[in-house]
Order: C-alpha cells, then sequence, then structure tokens
C-alpha cells in the first residue's frame, strides 16, 4: 500500500528540517549540561570509609568537557546547514531559470 504523494515529506527535505530542528535545541542542550554540576552538590557519598565529594577541578574539567563538544556539534551543524543553503540556492538558481524560460 503506497501512501498518498502530498502527505509525506521526502527524505532530503525531512532531514534537512530535522537538522535544523536539532540546531535550535543546541542551545538548550549547552544550558542543561552547564547546569548539570549544580545537581551533583557535595552530599557525600559512601565508598567504604571514605566519604567522596566532588571537587572544584572536577567541575571544571567536566564544563571544558561539556564546552569542546558544544563546539564539535556546532561546527558539524554548522556544516551541514550549510549544505542545505547551498542545496536552496541552486533550487532557487534553477527556478528562476525555468521562469524565464516561459
Amino acid at each position: 500500500m503506497n501512501a498518498p504523494e502530498g502527505k509525506f515529506l521526502s527524505r532530503k527535505s525531512y532531514r534537512q528540517r530535522r537538522i535544523i530542528d536539532a540546531a535550535k535545541l543546541l542551545p538548550i542542550l549547552g544550558i542543561i549540561l552547564f547546569f548539570l554540576p549544580l545537581l551533583w552538590g557535595n552530599s557525600p557519598q559512601e565508598a567504604g570509609d571514605k566519604q567522596y565529594t566532588i571537587t572544584v577541578t572536577e567541575v571544571a574539567v567536566f564544563i571544558f568537557c561539556v564546552w569542546l563538544f558544544l563546539i564539535f556539534l556546532t561546527f558539524t551543524l554548522g556544516i551541514k546547514l550549510k549544505g542545505i543553503e547551498n542545496n536552496v540556492k541552486q533550487y532557487d538558481k534553477s527556478n528562476q531559470s525555468e521562469d524565464s524560460d516561459v
């Protein structure tokens, strides 16, 4: 059973929209990851006889890793979005040339 033509997006268009959605959600992901150490707190956890607390150094390393991860994601999404922009420009140019022929 085939679905009607107009009901579903093409794969290319669907992927482009998901990439744009991911780019829009990236700042929210960053905020959540940056504030995650606040949820860790300094409450001791039982580890045998020792009590373990999270140090400032561990939090700083975590924030630095999150920062690098967000830079990598932004770079990757930027490359994909640039490809989408180029495809749109080519599509617009082809439509304009077809319109001028008419």
